[in-house]
């Protein structure tokens, strides 16, 4: 799938580094090196900086871990209004990098509500993903009902194509509707959601004149002048 760039995609470059930095081995307090035909050799401790930056990485690791479990809360599903304060589920970090990415909007109050909207909704399809399938029914069937519910808007906004918010869908469908006698009805009007929801984004970008170009894609071509 080829999502808009949001900034929970930014969000999470900056977690991955902060995760990966979790990979290099730890500098012991006192090494010894011996070299042939010498003493050994003890080098002095990390720095001072290097212990701040240690305890720095466990902070912000804590924080994340606190707004991941906040997603299975049911009061993180809201509406698509603006959000002016930091939800429980968006880290202090996170929020912080969504507001600097915002800033960089005309409407940045705007920009900031559309991401922290699909940062909600990334987290949950993560957790959604991450259950089994045996694990957990009423989290898993809580989850895949709000991101059904969200699908539309997520189109609307430009953070889905229609496409990819059908595929998610027929996904998230058995979960988010258990009972198989309205399954259907619930999937025809979830349909019919996110198309009225894509020409809404259609009608959108063309009053705007602003064309969004998903991640990945190339850029539209364009004609040479005439000779």
């Amino acid at each position: 799938m080829k999502w808009r760039l949001a900034g929970g995609a930014v969000v999470a470059l900056l977690i991955g580094a902060l995760w990966r930095a979790e990979d290099v081995p730890p500098i012991p307090s006192h090494p010894d090196v011996s070299l042939t035909g010498s003493a050994p050799v003890t080098f002095a401790p990390p720095s001072a900086g290097m212990a701040d930056a240690s305890t720095e990485l466990a902070a912000l690791k804590a924080e994340l871990n606190t707004a991941a479990m906040a997603i299975d809360q049911p009061k993180v599903v809201e509406s698509e209004g603006p959000v002016r304060t930091r939800p429980d589920y968006v880290s202090p970090m996170e929020w912080m990098v969504l507001q600097g990415v915002a800033n960089q909007h005309t409407n940045a109050e705007r920009e900031l509500s559309r991401m922290v909207h699909f940062l909600r909704f990334n987290k949950q399809l993560e957790r959604w993903e991450g259950l089994s399938a045996g694990g957990d029914p009423a989290l898993r069937h809580a989850l895949a009902f709000a991101l059904v519910t969200d699908l539309p808007a997520r189109v609307r906004q430009g953070d889905l194509t229609a496409s990819d918010a059908r595929s998610l869908l027929m996904r998230l469908l058995a979960d988010a509707e258990p009972n198989a006698a309205l399954r259907e009805s619930r999937m025809g009007d979830t349909m019919a959601r996110i198309e009225a929801a894509s020409r809404a984004a259609a009608q959108a970008v063309a009053q705007s004149g602003n064309a969004v170009v998903p991640v990945g894609s190339a850029p539209a071509a364009t004609s040479a002048p005439a000779r």
